[in-house]
């Protein structure tokens, strides 16, 4: 690298974001990317904003856990629970980024809006996601309530376990689809992962360096080509402790026709709503 790259590298800066995900799906591509560029993640100091969210989208199925959080009994505040949200976003500095899997939920999307940080939105093939979401519980044993849930199932009643849901767990489609308000919402970025992962994980390297890009751009960020190359390049990280195959269409190796019937029949209409319903999904981008 140059004199002069570094020094441009030490001058680049981009907008604060709030980079939000699916479980699953590709989380480890943006924060490696973006941590290349020169950001730093931090932590939001109080996470009652998005449990209050979970609780507010899934009241229609008491008793149930979600993917992400068991059953909370317990209130989930004073009715202020959005605040830190708002307090820690407004703290946000440049080249600084939050994460969190926020279902979505309009008054955290305003104070997104109202604050000016960017914003950053993530999805991937529903059946991608959850097959690695069932390798992760299994492997990793985390979730630790999904783990329990499916301790001692085969890989296929597991899987058809998180499909259909019980009267202990939200069946996958409305589990997925509580995160959808996040790609119409204006102002936010929506990539997949199917256009980052590159040609390490069986997508297109022009996909990927036109997604990278594009983020970049949203950040403002300006700094010099190469930068921008490397972390793009550098994106997929297999030694990310949450990685699992990083590859498209592992579902196909994992769906005996027992899961594609059972997920077809209560899921198809997720897979038209995420523009996965037909073998050849137009990609976000060209090439």
């Amino acid at each position: 690298m140059t004199d002069r790259a570094e020094q441009q590298d030490q001058l680049a800066a981009g907008k604060p974001l709030f980079f939000n995900s699916i479980p699953k799906c590709g989380k480890n591509l943006v924060v490696t990317f973006l941590a290349k560029l020169g950001y730093q993640r931090l932590w939001f100091a109080d996470d009652r904003f998005n449990r209050a969210a979970y609780a507010r989208c899934f009241d229609a199925f008491p008793g149930r856990a979600s993917y992400v959080y068991p059953w909370d009994p317990e209130p989930t505040g004073n009715g202020n629970e959005f605040e830190p949200f708002r307090a820690d976003l407004e703290s946000l500095g440049d080249n600084q980024f939050y994460h969190q899997h926020t279902v979505f939920e309009g008054e955290l999307a305003r104070i997104v809006d109202r604050t000016g940080v960017r914003s950053l939105f993530v999805y991937r093939d529903p059946r991608d996601a959850l097959v690695s979401a069932l390798n992760y519980a299994r492997t990793q044993a985390l979730p630790n309530h999904v783990a329990e849930m499916i301790e001692g199932y085969s890989p296929e009643d597991a899987l058809l376990f998180l499909i259909e849901g019980d009267d202990r767990f939200v069946p996958f489609t409305d589990y997925f689809q509580s995160f959808h308000g996040w790609r119409d919402n204006p102002g936010t970025l929506c990539l997949r992962f199917e256009d980052m992962i590159g040609p390490k994980g069986g997508g297109s390297l022009k996909r990927q360096k036109t997604a990278f890009a594009a983020l970049a751009a949203h950040l403002d960020w300006a700094g010099p080509q190469e930068t921008l190359d490397r972390a793009t390049d550098a994106a997929f990280n297999p030694r990310a402790g949450t990685f699992f195959r990083g590859q498209t269409g592992t579902w196909r190796e994992y769906f005996t026709p027992r899961v594609e019937r059972a997920f077809l029949r209560r899921h198809e209409t997720l897979l038209r709503d995420w523009g996965y319903d037909s073998p050849g999904v137009a990609p976000s981008f060209p090439g």
